[in-house]
This record gives C-alpha cells, sequence and structure tokens, in this order.
C-alpha cells in the first residue's frame, strides 16, 4: 500500500520528468512560435487565443498575459480570446467558429491549447483558421504523431501516461514561456524577428 509520501514523490518526480524532458526536446519550436507570434504583432496583426476542455484556463491566462505586461513595461499587445468547450460540446465549437468569422484577418495568429489533440473537436476551426489566411500554433498535451494539425503543433513528449495536472500545468506554464518570449522578441531582440518565418 502506498503512503502519502509515496504519492507526492511519484507526482513530484513526474512533473519534473515531463517538464525536463519538454523544455530539452520543444525549446527550438517554443522559439519558432514565439517569432512567429512577435512578427505577426510587428506587422499590425492580431493573436486569437483558443483553448479546449482545460486549455481553456491556458487559453485565458495566454491572452490576459499579451494584453498585460509579464516582465517588461510594454504597452498592450492585442490579443483576442475566442471562447471554446469541451470535447463534444458542438454549441460552443460553433461560437468559436462564428468569432473567428467576425474576427480573423489574413496575417493574424490562432495559438491554440489542446490537451488532447486526437480527441479535439476543434478541426473545425483549425481548418476555417487556415482558410482565412491565419497562421497556426497549437500547445498540445499529448503527443500528436500521425496527426495532421496545421501550422506549428508543440506537444509534450512521454506525455501519456502522465496525470492529466501534471499535462496541463505543463501546457500552462509554456503559454505563459512563449508570452514571455514574445515580449523578448518586440521589445528585446527585435532583430531576432527580421529572419525568415519559421512557417
Amino acid at each position: 500500500m502506498q503512503t502519502a509520501q509515496d504519492i507526492i514523490t511519484t507526482y513530484s518526480r513526474t512533473g519534473a520528468r515531463l517538464r525536463e524532458v519538454f523544455f530539452q526536446e520543444r525549446t527550438p519550436l517554443l522559439q519558432k512560435a514565439a517569432q512567429h507570434m512577435a512578427r505577426c504583432l510587428a506587422r499590425g496583426g492580431k493573436i486569437l487565443v483558443l483553448g479546449e476542455d482545460a486549455g481553456g484556463i491556458c487559453a485565458r491566462a495566454a491572452a490576459q498575459a499579451l494584453l498585460d505586461r509579464l516582465d517588461l513595461d510594454r504597452p498592450a499587445l492585442p490579443a483576442i480570446l475566442i471562447p471554446a468547450g469541451s470535447t463534444g460540446d458542438q454549441t460552443t465549437d460553433r461560437a468559436a467558429l462564428r468569432q473567428l468569422e467576425a474576427l480573423a484577418r489574413p496575417g493574424d495568429t490562432l495559438l491554440s491549447f489542446l490537451p488532447d489533440a486526437a480527441q479535439t473537436t476543434m478541426e473545425p476551426v483549425l481548418a476555417l483558421a487556415q482558410e482565412t489566411g491565419l497562421s497556426c500554433i497549437t500547445l498540445c498535451g499529448r503527443p500528436v504523431a500521425g496527426l495532421s494539425l496545421p501550422g506549428l503543433a508543440i506537444d509534450i513528449p512521454d506525455a501519456s501516461g502522465a496525470p492529466a495536472s501534471l499535462v496541463h500545468e505543463l501546457l500552462f506554464t509554456a503559454g505563459h514561456l512563449v508570452c514571455r518570449l514574445v515580449d523578448y522578441y518586440l521589445f528585446e531582440n527585435v532583430t531576432a524577428i527580421q529572419t525568415v518565418d519559421p512557417q
């Protein structure tokens, strides 16, 4: 029988391993995502942020981080939260489609948080974003091998056996990191976004 200490130790070690592997393996993709978002904003575009299920919390936090100041005293950045529901909630998914139809313009970027891209009902939203001329960046909680997602998809390696709470925690952290890097590229190292677009 496990003790409470066993549960805490296992949870802590699993979370630390998940985080370490993610940042080791996905750092170049996180940089590309932030560079692309910064380039979009520098060209007068906006960031539309979408999150499904628990990814909705990540999406709200990322949109707020772009609007608010993080570590720098800088102007608000144009970010709009697109409502999305839970998996299978077609009514809310339709609301997301309608919002995208109304607000999206070619050159904008859609930043999505999908805890499990294999089970998502957001395919119509992603397809519309691509058709509208948006660039898509998707942070996924589960590995996306074999899935066809538009644009840049960043998943969490080895997340399949991890508790959902740790996966969501890492998605939240990754979203905040990308927003911090957007600030870096826009206000501290603008020459880095004058390179070739990663998409």
